[in-house]
């Protein structure tokens, strides 16, 4: 099975300079901390149901953290083989999406996720900003409750670097369940060719004690991919989440709230920067 046989089995793409691009994220593999997030980012996301053992994943990088600085090839050799690995070892598993809204330019899809009875949500939208101000707007925390409401409590426990923080988020879903709080992991990286953005979400649910009366969701997976377009002074935005709320919440509930829910954020993310 060749390259091409991998791109159209997978969405993954294999470009120069030792990059790559999985499922709209790109990565610069080369480096060590380079190479650590591209395999975090598949190990951890189910993105197009590819589910990543962790097995190969570590076999994967101390093969590659050793040969990568060496020989391009080698590496993009070394991909191949684990893309097809995944393949053959039967770890497709998430259905395909569905169109579930569309409206006032913002498109919102689910999919089910294997094991899980709530769904995973993508939401899309192309809005009139710069990327510097909508990437803003997403990453500074006293924006987060003008366009998330729900959102009560946000603040940054710790920042690693430029690049990475550990971050706490305390949520009022309804009356009709308990407050959810979440401690989770953003990693963010760039192309520096087309400044396509990504923010790469983990759960990080033991970092800090629990709460007394809120419920810590232990699952998250999601991402924001940002790119920009000079052309239109536009960026398209996808916000993309998987998480298992925890504790006693209908999933008929958690599931239209995944729908609703991104709409309504984007709608609000849109009036901030069309009138910022």
């Amino acid at each position: 099975m060749g390259l091409g046989h991998i791109r159209a089995a997978f969405p993954l793409r294999f470009l120069s300079g030792g990059e790559i691009i999985v499922y709209g994220s790109r990565f610069n593999t080369f480096g060590k901390e380079n190479l650590i997030n591209t395999l975090l980012f598949l190990k951890n996301v189910k993105k197009g149901g590819i589910i990543m053992a962790n097995s190969a994943v570590r076999l994967f990088c101390r093969t590659t953290c050793s040969m990568v600085s060496r020989s391009g090839k080698t590496f993009i050799f070394l991909m191949a083989l684990l893309v097809i690995a995944c393949l053959f070892s039967g770890h497709l598993l998430a259905d395909d999406w569905q169109l579930k809204m569309k409206k006032d330019g913002i498109t919102v899809y689910t999919r089910n996720v294997k094991g899980s009875g709530f769904k995973e949500f993508k939401a899309t939208a192309e809005i009139k900003a710069s990327l510097e101000s909508a990437l803003k707007l997403i990453t500074d925390v006293k924006s987060y409750a003008k366009w998330s409401p729900n959102i009560k409590e946000i603040r940054v426990l710790k920042k690693i670097n430029s690049n990475e923080s550990i971050m706490y988020e305390y949520q009022h879903v309804s009356f009709l369940v308990a407050d959810r709080d979440c401690v989770y992991k953003v990693i963010r990286t760039e192309d520096k060719k087309t400044k396509c953005v990504t923010l790469t979400v983990t759960a990080f649910p033991e970092y800090i004690p629990v709460r007394k009366g809120v419920v810590r969701v232990k699952t998250v997976e999601a991402s924001w991919t940002l790119t920009p377009h000079q052309d239109t002074g536009t960026v398209t935005m996808i916000y993309q989440m998987h998480n298992e709320p925890g504790g006693k919440i209908p999933k008929w509930l958690a599931n239209a709230f995944v729908v609703k829910q991104p709409y309504k954020n984007f709608v609000n993310m849109r009036k901030l920067l069309q009138n910022s």
